[in-house]
Protein backbone atom coordinates (compact mmCIF):
# COMPACT_ATOMS: atom_id res chain seq x y z
CA UNK A 1 0.00 0.00 0.00
CA UNK A 2 1.34 3.40 -1.02
CA UNK A 3 -0.42 6.50 0.30
CA UNK A 4 0.11 10.09 -0.80
CA UNK A 5 -1.70 13.40 -1.24
CA UNK A 6 -2.29 15.33 -4.44
CA UNK A 7 -3.08 19.04 -4.63
CA UNK A 8 -5.29 20.30 -7.43
CA UNK A 9 -5.35 24.04 -8.15
CA UNK A 10 -8.22 25.82 -9.86
CA UNK A 11 -9.03 29.44 -10.59
CA UNK A 12 -6.54 32.29 -10.52
CA UNK A 13 -5.71 35.43 -8.61
CA UNK A 14 -8.00 36.02 -5.63
CA UNK A 15 -10.23 33.17 -6.86
CA UNK A 16 -7.49 30.52 -6.76
CA UNK A 17 -8.34 27.49 -4.62
CA UNK A 18 -6.47 24.30 -3.80
CA UNK A 19 -8.18 20.97 -3.13
CA UNK A 20 -6.23 18.10 -1.57
CA UNK A 21 -6.94 14.45 -2.35
CA UNK A 22 -5.74 11.60 -0.11
CA UNK A 23 -4.72 8.74 -2.40
CA UNK A 24 -4.01 5.02 -1.93
CA UNK A 25 -2.36 2.86 -4.58
CA UNK A 26 -2.03 -0.91 -4.17
CA UNK A 27 0.26 -3.66 -5.46
CA UNK A 28 2.94 -3.25 -8.11
CA UNK A 29 1.52 0.08 -9.28
CA UNK A 30 1.90 1.45 -5.77
CA UNK A 31 5.44 0.09 -5.44
CA UNK A 32 6.43 1.66 -8.77
CA UNK A 33 4.86 4.98 -7.85
CA UNK A 34 6.66 5.02 -4.50
CA UNK A 35 9.97 4.32 -6.25
CA UNK A 36 9.68 6.97 -9.00
CA UNK A 37 7.45 9.76 -7.69
CA UNK A 38 8.39 12.62 -5.43
CA UNK A 39 7.12 15.93 -4.13
CA UNK A 40 6.36 18.35 -6.92
CA UNK A 41 6.11 15.75 -9.71
CA UNK A 42 2.91 16.10 -11.65
CA UNK A 43 0.68 13.02 -11.83
CA UNK A 44 -2.42 12.11 -13.75
CA UNK A 45 -4.46 9.59 -11.80
CA UNK A 46 -7.71 7.68 -12.30
CA UNK A 47 -9.62 5.79 -9.65
CA UNK A 48 -12.62 5.60 -7.38
CA UNK A 49 -13.56 8.65 -5.28
CA UNK A 50 -14.99 8.57 -1.78
CA UNK A 51 -15.40 11.07 1.04
CA UNK A 52 -14.93 10.76 4.78
CA UNK A 53 -16.20 13.15 7.45
CA UNK A 54 -14.24 13.50 10.69
CA UNK A 55 -13.74 15.87 13.58
CA UNK A 56 -10.62 18.04 13.36
CA UNK A 57 -8.34 18.91 16.27
CA UNK A 58 -10.23 22.17 16.68
CA UNK A 59 -13.54 20.31 17.00
CA UNK A 60 -14.78 21.41 13.58
CA UNK A 61 -16.25 18.90 11.17
CA UNK A 62 -13.97 18.22 8.20
CA UNK A 63 -14.31 16.21 5.01
CA UNK A 64 -11.51 14.39 3.22
CA UNK A 65 -11.66 13.37 -0.43
CA UNK A 66 -10.09 9.96 -1.00
CA UNK A 67 -8.99 8.26 -4.22
CA UNK A 68 -8.41 4.53 -4.61
CA UNK A 69 -5.92 4.84 -7.48
CA UNK A 70 -6.51 2.46 -10.38
CA UNK A 71 -3.90 3.91 -12.75
CA UNK A 72 -1.38 6.75 -12.85
CA UNK A 73 1.03 8.41 -15.27
CA UNK A 74 3.53 11.23 -15.01
CA UNK A 75 2.56 14.38 -16.89
CA UNK A 76 4.83 17.00 -18.46
CA UNK A 77 6.34 19.18 -15.77
CA UNK A 78 7.20 22.14 -17.97
CA UNK A 79 5.64 23.73 -21.00
CA UNK A 80 7.57 25.91 -23.40
CA UNK A 81 6.01 28.06 -26.07
CA UNK A 82 7.23 30.72 -28.40
CA UNK A 83 4.81 33.39 -29.59
CA UNK A 84 5.74 35.83 -32.30
CA UNK A 85 3.61 38.88 -32.83
CA UNK A 86 2.99 40.14 -36.36
CA UNK A 87 4.92 43.28 -37.23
Amino acid sequence: LTTFSIASNSGWGDNKTTTFFDCACFGKRGESLEKHAGKGKQLWITGDLSTRTYEGRDGAERTSINVKVEDWHFTATTTTASIERPR
